[in-house]
C-alpha cells in the first residue's frame, strides 16, 4: 500500500532551486522496505532537488527501527535536517493508516529559509544553568536577575532558532518524560523579541495571514502507552524521551489551523470564584446550578450529545469586543461536586475569566474543520501541509476512515467547497493532484489560540506552508 503526492514547483538538474514539497506514504511492514519506497517516491517528485527538511511520521511497527529509517532517508535523499516522531497512526496524502504499518514523510525544498533543529538536551542545559545560578545566589540583585534572564533567553532563542525572521516552529514530544507546556512561555518570550509588537504584517515572514506572529505547532507522540516506548528523531539521533523541534526562518509563511470542533450552548459567563481546576461560582451563582439550568433548557437532540463529553471554552483574549469560535481554548469538564455545587475542569481556572460551555460531536467536528480549511482556501493552495490530529478522532469519532485528511485536501480541490466534499457517503479517494501532506495521530496537539500556544485534545491542527513573494 502506498500513496504519494507530487512536488510543487519541481526543478530538474541545472535549474535554480525553488520552494518545493513532496510527500509519500508506505504501508510496508518492513522498515527498510518502507524507507526505500518513501525515499524513492520523494526523490522522483523532487526531480533532483535536495530537501532541506524531512518530517518523518512512523507507526508503532517502525518505532524500534527509526535509526535505520533515518539512515536510509539520509543516504538516498541527503536532507539538510530530519525531524521525526512515532504515532498510533500516520497520515499521508488522503489516507490515514489506523492500526496498520505506516511510514509517512513530508519533504521540503526551502531556498532562502534557515532550518534549525534542536532537542531536549540542548534546552535543558540552559534551564539547568539558570536554576543553578539562582540557587547559588549569583543573581542576587534585580539587575543581575534581569541580566541573567536576558542572557538565558537569548541563548534559548539561538538554540531553538526563534530569532529575527522566525517563520514558525514544529515540536514533537514524548508524553512520559517532559511537560511540553513548560517550554511555551520562554519560546513565546523569544518570539516576541524576534517580532516586536507592530513589526509583523500580512507580508512578513513572521506573521500569519491574520497578522499574528509565527506559529508554534506540533504534537505529542502516541505510539506507546508506557515510558521509553516512543521514538523521536533528529537527524541521526534517536531518542525515547524528551522532545525534538525545528524552527524555520526566512522566506516561508506557515499558517496554523486549529480546529477544536465544538458547538457552544448557553451564554458567555464570568468565573466569579475558582481554585485551580474547580469553578465554584459563575456570575455569582453556584456553577453546578448554572450548568444544570443550561442543560435543562437544551433541546432533547442536543442533550443527547452530552454522551460525547462536555467541554468548557475559556476566552484567551479578554480584550476583544466579541468572541467567536476561534477565541476559546477548549478544556474537558471532568466532574461535578453536588455538595459544593462546583464544576471540575481539566485546566487551571482563574476568577474573572470568561467561559462558555460547549458540546462535541462528529458532525460539529466535521463542519468546523471544513470551515477552517475553506478559510485557508481563500489564500490559494499551499505548497505543502502537515496534519496533526487527535488519536480520539479518525474512525473512533467519525466512523469512517481518512476523514480529516480528506477534509483538509478537498478544501483546495476545484469545484465544491470542502464542507460539501467531506460529507458522509462521499468517495474517500481524492483527485490525482493532491497537496503534499503528511502527519500523525497524536496524544495531544500543539497549536495556537490567539497569540498563545497550548496543548489541545481532540483537535485537528494543520500547518500550511506557502512561499513568500
Amino acid at each position: 500500500m502506498s500513496s504519494d503526492t507530487p512536488a510543487s514547483n519541481p526543478a530538474g538538474p541545472g535549474i535554480a532551486r525553488t520552494m518545493a514539497f513532496a510527500s509519500a506514504l508506505s504501508g510496508e511492514r518492513d522498515s527498510a522496505d518502507a524507507a526505500d519506497e518513501v525515499a524513492g517516491r520523494i526523490g522522483e517528485q523532487l526531480a533532483g532537488q535536495r530537501p532541506d527538511l524531512l518530517l518523518v511520521f512512523a507507526s508503532p511497527h517502525h518505532a524500534g527501527n527509526m535509526a535505520r529509517i533515518s539512515s536510509t532517508l539520509s543516504r538516498l535523499l541527503s536532507p539538510g535536517c530530519i525531524l521525526g516522531v512515532t504515532g498510533e497512526a500516520v497520515i499521508g496524502g488522503y489516507m490515514e493508516l489506523e492500526g496498520l504499518p505506516g511510514l509517512s514523510v513530508l519533504a521540503a525544498v526551502l531556498p532562502g529559509v534557515g532550518v534549525r533543529g534542536f532537542a531536549a538536551d540542548d534546552i535543558r542545559r540552559i534551564i539547568a544553568r539558570s536554576e543553578r545560578d539562582l540557587e547559588l545566589g549569583q543573581r542576587s540583585s534585580p539587575e543581575d536577575r534581569q541580566r541573567g534572564d536576558d542572557e538565558d533567553l537569548a541563548e534559548l532563542a539561538q538554540t531553538t532558532g526563534v530569532v529575527r525572521g522566525h517563520a514558525g516552529t514544529i515540536l514533537f514530544s514524548d508524553p512520559f518524560s517532559v511537560d511540553i507546556s513548560s517550554l511555551f512561555p520562554p519560546l513565546m518570550r523569544a518570539r516576541r523579541l524576534a517580532w516586536p509588537e507592530g513589526s509583523e504584517g500580512p507580508g512578513s515572514p513572521g506573521a500569519s495571514h491574520a497578522g499574528r506572529r509565527a506559529p508554534i505547532i506540533g504534537g505529542i507522540a502516541s505510539a506507546a502507552r508506557k515510558p521509553r516506548g516512543n521514538a523521536l528523531l533528529l537527524n541521526d539521533r534517536v531518542m525515547n524521551s524528551g522532545l525534538v523541534g525545528v524552527s524555520l526562518t526566512g522566506r516561508v509563511r506557515i499558517d496554523a489551523v486549529v480546529s477544536q470542533g465544538c458547538r457552544a450552548f448557553g451564554p458567555n459567563l464570568v468565573v466569579t470564584s475558582a481554585s485551580e481546576g474547580v469553578i465554584r461560582t459563575l456570575g455569582g451563582r453556584p456553577a453546578l446550578d448554572v450548568l444544570q439550568e443550561l442543560i435543562e433548557a437544551m433541546p432533547e437532540q442536543q442533550r443527547q450529545l452530552l454522551a460525547h463529553g462536555l467541554m468548557l471554552g475559556r476566552v484567551v483574549d479578554e480584550y476583544k469586543d466579541r468572541f467567536g469560535p476561534g477565541d476559546y481554548l477548549m478544556r474537558a469538564v471532568v466532574g461535578v461536586s453536588q455538595d459544593q455545587k462546583a464544576v471540575g475542569v481539566a485546566d487551571t481556572m482563574r476568577t474573572g475569566s470568561t467561559v462558555r460551555f460547549h458540546l462535541r460531536d462528529a458532525s460539529t467536528a466535521d463542519a468546523d474543520l471544513a470551515l477552517c480549511m475553506d478559510a485557508q482556501a481563500l489564500h490559494g493552495p499551499p505548497a505543502g501541509m502537515m496534519l496533526i490530529t487527535c488519536n480520539a478522532r479518525g474512525t473512533r469519532l467519525f466512523g469512517t476512515a481518512n476523514h480529516d485528511a480528506t477534509v483538509v485536501q478537498k478544501a483546495f480541490a476545484e469545484g465544491e467547497p470542502g464542507q460539501e466534499l467531506a460529507k458522509g457517503g462521499r468517495a474517500m479517494n481524492g483527485p490525482p493532484r493532491a497537496i503534499p501532506l503528511a502527519g500523525f495521530f497524536a496524544a495531544g496537539e500543539i497549536g495556537p489560540v490567539g497569540e498563545g500556544v497550548f496543548v489541545h485534545g481532540q483537535t485537528a491542527c494543520v500547518a500550511a506552508f506557502r512561499p513568500l513573494p
